[in-house]
């Protein structure tokens, strides 16, 4: 079903229809492609764009892992300070073989022994449709492509039809080389189409291309309501093209659509930063050159402002283990000079934090391990529901009232079934790790408890003394077994990792403080490194990504099973019972104004250390007043401006003490009040107790 036009798609059409092109060239025709968007569809033939500023001299030269080279040239500022990077380029250097190359599956040999002669005619059309395509003789490669599809009983998405009707689309999209005559833009769009429908079920991920494909054609068409239902489609079959979150871009800017037109074109520049220059380049297509620069602008501040404690922390490892590299000028200049930088020299910038935080993380692997065992815990108490019979008595009518009798009725013992909770003895498992140097010597080490799945209630009762507004109270059930660190990590710990003391208070015992959540996010990454078992995290540009909550890797625990794991079954304010007393935990300054060593004071019913007092300790979850509305494994990951932290700490009152107390903070602030314990998810197929 067609989209309907509306008033904001003939804007867009008439503002195709008077642009100019941007890098100098003659004025394209009203239908023909100009530098508004890419000449091909998505990840295959891409630019190379680079910046006089990077160091860059001369042509550039990228290797694709399909085998395809893209040749290019710097850019340069035209009259109006743009950056023009010249999208027909592509064509103009590398022509159809290198477009062919990078398009993956349509360069691929066709032959296939179990063809009838009906389709190896057809499959042969197409052979030579495709190398006059890449020989540049397009009207030959046009009139092969259609023989091809003229054949009778060509196999519903066989190979050959899919493939002539996306290279049909191709020609009918028009470039640089091939004549005015071919160009056809709706036609463009109903090919790719139709290629995407046909290749859907067996090769996904090239129905992806054709239908980004056929929405840059709505675009020139100027049709943004259909481009971004073309990129709904895509994004149902699998993951977005970085060229389609960018088509999304300049499709909500035709409609007018300011905030998502900027969401989108952000999603782009954070995955590959050349899109920052393109944009630059298609400013017409955002407003002009005022509202895309206003748009990476507002982005390069808040990168370089999230991201600079990152890259102190790496230059700081790099001077602690004295290591000379290449990137620490650029990333000093980065720290003094970087927030005047464009967005794209801050992503290369970042880039290159990568790359060193990555070979820092080898040396760091090279020289020290961890590794862990798992061993019996002990027994702990826990609740578990079990089903009974219970008979009861009830009235029941033998015989109805009449007009002149009454009713009759009788007691009947009945039988019904139902669950009570009881408390039993259960047998936890301990989960140790040591951390050492490769030759041998132990550094720290390190115990975790193994916690089954469950519910309870979550929050707080309206009477409980200090409760808060956000302490909404609710059934919380948790499907993944976890473990839990039986005490917040240690100053020793952190050392015997990231090799640094980041600590206020002194002491190996002590829990490590004046980290914040983006630190204690990088710690776990490290451990699981140095442990040689999956990420938890993806950490990039000063955002941290969850990469799969049931999936292995240390991590911070959310905020539902840090209740869980402290109330311990218990439903009093705290672990503890009723009161918190000076002898139970360090709060409310009772020992000074200072932390204390873990494990001072007694573990809570199911032996963790801690949970109320010492540190407040981070949680993975951004903080809301208002509680999820999911109750199955809630977890609230994401952007924010605050992150949620539990216990109370050295210096808070019992009442921030409490099991259902929420505290928040910025994930960038680092206390010395505040810490965290490390979690992990239980594998399933490990014994769950």
């Amino acid at each position: 079903m067609e989209t309907p036009l509306n008033d904001a798609d003939e804007r867009w059409r008439n503002h195709i229809a008077e642009m100019g092109s941007l890098d100098g060239g003659p004025p394209p025709s009203p239908l023909a492609p100009t530098s508004a968007g890419m000449l091909l569809p998505p990840d295959g033939l891409r630019w190379v764009v680079t910046r006089p500023t990077l160091e860059y001299d001369g042509f550039d030269t990228r290797s694709f892992a399909d085998g395809s080279e893209l040749i290019t040239y710097p850019a340069q500022p035209d009259e109006r300070g743009m950056w023009s990077l010249g999208a027909r380029m592509c064509w103009t250097h590398c022509g159809g073989l290198v477009a062919l190359r990078s398009l993956g599956d349509l360069s691929n040999p066709t032959t296939d022994p179990g063809l009838t002669q009906t389709q190896a005619d057809a499959a042969r059309c197409f052979r030579s449709g495709r190398d006059h395509f890449a020989a540049g003789s397009y009207d030959a490669a046009l009139s092969d492509l259609r023989r091809a599809l003229a054949f009778e009983s060509i196999s519903p998405g066989h190979l050959t039809e899919w493939r002539a009707h996306f290279l049909i689309g191709l020609l009918e999209l028009g470039f640089v080389g091939s004549a005015p005559a071919m160009i056809d833009l709706e036609a463009a769009d109903e090919s790719f189409a139709r290629a995407a429908t046909l290749s859907r079920i067996t090769q996904p991920d090239l129905a992806i291309q054709a239908l980004t494909a056929a929405a840059f054609a709505c675009l020139l068409r100027g049709e943004p309501s259909r481009a971004l239902a073309r990129l709904s489609s895509a994004r149902d079959l699998g993951p977005e093209l970085i060229e389609a979150t960018y088509l999304e871009a300049q499709a909500h800017a035709g409609r007018g659509d300011a905030e998502p037109a900027a969401m989108a074109l952000t999603d782009a520049v954070m995955r590959d930063r050349g899109y920052a220059l393109r944009a630059l380049s298609d400013a017409d297509a955002f407003g002009g050159v005022g509202s895309v620069s206003e748009i990476l602008g507002h982005l390069a501040h808040d990168l370089w402002s999230r991201t600079g404690d990152l890259v102190k922390g790496s230059l700081d490892t790099c001077r602690s283990r004295q290591i000379e590299a290449p990137e620490v000028p650029l990333l000093e200049a980065f720290l003094t000079q970087g927030e005047r930088w464009p967005v794209y020299d801050i992503l290369f910038a970042l880039g290159e934090r990568a790359a060193l935080e990555e070979r820092l993380g080898s040396a760091s692997s090279n020289a020290r391990r961890a590794s862990s065992r798992l061993s019996d815990g002990g027994l702990i108490d826990a609740e578990e529901p079990f089903r009974a019979q219970e008979r009861y008595r009830e009235k029941v009518v033998v015989r109805p009232a009449t007009l002149f009798t009454k009713e009759q009725t009788a007691w009947e013992v009945r039988t019904r079934e139902i669950v009570h909770m009881r408390r039993v003895k259960r047998r936890v498992v301990r989960r140790e790790t040591m951390v050492g140097e490769a030759g041998g010597a132990i550094l720290a080490v390190f115990g975790m408890l193994g916690l089954e799945p469950g519910s309870f209630i979550m929050g707080s009762p309206a009477d409980e003394v200090g409760r808060a507004a956000d302490e909404e109270r609710r059934e919380v059930i948790l499907t993944r077994g976890f473990f839990l660190g039986e005490a917040p990590v240690t100053q020793g710990l952190w050392a015997a990792v990231l090799d640094e003391r980041p600590s206020f208070f002194s002491g190996e015992h002590r829990p490590v403080e004046q980290v914040s959540w983006f630190d204690a996010a990088r710690f776990c990454n490290a451990l699981s490194r140095l442990e040689g078992i999956p990420e938890a995290y993806a950490l990039d540009t000063g955002e941290v990504h969850w990469l799969d909550p049931a999936a292995e890797g240390y991590r911070l625990p959310t905020e539902a099973e840090w209740e869980y794991a402290c109330r311990a079954t218990t439903t009093t304010p705290y672990p503890t019972g009723l009161a918190l007393v000076p002898t139970q935990a360090n709060f409310e300054r009772h020992l000074g104004p200072a932390t204390t060593p873990v494990r001072t004071f007694p573990a809570n019913p199911w032996g963790l250390f801690d949970m109320p007092g010492n540190v407040w300790e981070w949680c993975v979850d951004v903080y809301d007043a208002q509680a999820p509305a999911e109750s199955v494994d809630p977890a609230r990951v994401g952007d924010g401006a605050a992150r949620v932290t539990r216990g109370g700490s050295w210096a808070s009152g019992a009442a921030a003490c409490r099991s259902a107390s929420r505290g928040q903070l910025s994930p960038w602030d680092r206390k010395s009040s505040v810490g965290f314990r490390l979690a992990m998810t239980r594998p399933p197929t490990e014994p769950q107790g």
